[in-house]
């Protein structure tokens, strides 16, 4: 009987999952939803001219949050779906949460556990996401309830999972469990995938230096005045991730559209005229010049350090599984730099405002291929010329060496 007391107990707190699960995802609606009713109700006190009901400020920061989730939202003419990932962020954070504190509540610790409580939240997430589609409804603009419930839950359904098994012990440890050469790829393409997105990032932000003078001109030509400066400088700060992910896609190759049938890329600039949002005014005007075509090789470069960083865990075992996982880092990198892809993609209306963004299997394709060649590289390299220089040189080099030690 003593040893049936802990199977009882987890059995208790297995039947709590739906409402642990119901209380978390409406906390993390709230937690997300509060700051932007704030900020929409601000700045509907802050403008005396403005004559829409205190309502319309709610629904516009209702549906500024489904826009977060990445669903779109139909217009009198086109759709509007223009990501901020900056809230998108957010989300996903307070969702991540949501899974740990509700696995850890329950007591989760197989993967069935961990699983079941990311799909009881993503249901309720869902469902919540439904009714503030409903309720978010203005005068031409309207979410589509069914695909508001499918994309927020899918959105729930992996964040929670994700914050279930990294924020709990039990979940880290079924991470650690997993086939090493998983871990070993997983941790490499994370290495390509986090060198890409920093120079991308500080890309974006020397061009926004460079430009400096543009951006000021458009803000100008607004005449926004304090109330409207700022909510625009709010705006920007807030789509200032998703044009970082543009300038991931101009380093990687294919570069990102800025309208319909236009082209931004290193070889080739196709534009016509920009829409006055501050941020576009750092938007390449001309093809890169030669030095400045260089920024290509930065993602076999990251390749490279990928490769080095697969082979140091992977050992010295056998040639073919050190090759084939190194194409598999350039692979699963393409998939993740692809996702981003789709999260940066978007519409702002119809005709030349349909296609904003970079096209997401061109930038897997590119991404795989340039960050897969250079893993395979850089794993060779640090197989075969490490210890033929470590013959040469011996000492400080051997903190890089392979080691004698075979994946699981």
């Amino acid at each position: 009987m003593l040893n049936e007391a802990p199977d009882e107990v987890r059995s208790e707190a297995a039947a709590s999952i739906p409402v642990t699960a119901a209380i978390a995802a409406m906390w993390a609606v709230v937690a997300a939803v509060a700051p932007l009713l704030t900020l929409a109700v601000l700045v509907w006190l802050a403008d005396s001219r403005s004559t829409a009901p205190t309502t319309d400020a709610v629904r516009l920061a209702a549906d500024s949050w489904l826009l977060a989730h990445g669903v779109p939202l139909t217009l009198s003419e086109g759709s509007f779906r223009f990501t901020p990932l900056l809230i998108t962020a957010f989300i996903c954070w307070q969702l991540g949460r949501a899974g740990a504190t509700t696995a850890r509540a329950v007591q989760s610790r197989g993967w069935g556990d961990h699983i079941r409580v990311a799909l009881n939240i993503a249901v309720y997430y869902g469902i919540l996401g439904a009714v503030v589609a409903l309720w978010g409804r203005l005068p031409g603009v309207r979410a589509s309830l069914w695909l508001a419930a499918l994309i927020l839950a899918g959105v729930a359904l992996a964040a929670s999972l994700i914050g279930a098994l990294v924020g709990t012990e039990s979940g880290r440890e079924l991470l650690a469990g997993l086939p090493s050469v998983v871990r070993n790829v997983s941790r490499a393409a994370g290495v390509a995938v986090a060198s890409v997105l920093v120079v991308s990032a500080v890309l974006t932000l020397v061009m926004l230096a460079v430009s400096l003078g543009s951006v000021t001109d458009v803000l100008d030509d607004y005449s926004l005045g304090v109330v409207g400066g700022t909510g625009m400088l709010l705006l920007c700060v807030v789509y200032l991730p998703t044009v970082m992910l543009w300038s991931a896609a101009y380093v990687l190759g294919p570069g990102f559209a800025v309208g319909a049938d236009t082209t931004v890329s290193v070889g080739e600039v196709q534009l016509n005229n920009i829409s006055a949002f501050p941020l576009l005014a750092a938007v390449p005007t001309t093809p890169a010049n030669t030095a400045a075509q260089l920024l290509l090789t930065l993602p076999v470069l990251a390749g490279l350090a990928a490769g080095v960083e697969f082979s140091r865990r992977y050992g010295c075992a056998p040639v073919r599984g050190l090759l084939l996982g190194a194409l598999a880092v350039g692979a699963l990198s393409g998939v993740l730099l692809g996702g981003t892809a789709v999260l940066a993609d978007g519409s702002l209306g119809a005709g030349a405002l349909s296609d904003f963004g970079p096209q997401a299997w061109q930038v897997a394709v590119f991404a795989a291929g340039s960050i897969g060649a250079g893993s395979v590289a850089g794993a060779a390299i640090h197989r075969w010329a490490v210890p033929w220089v470590l013959r040469l040189f011996p000492g400080p080099i051997e903190a890089v060496a392979p080691r004698e030690e075979m994946p699981r």
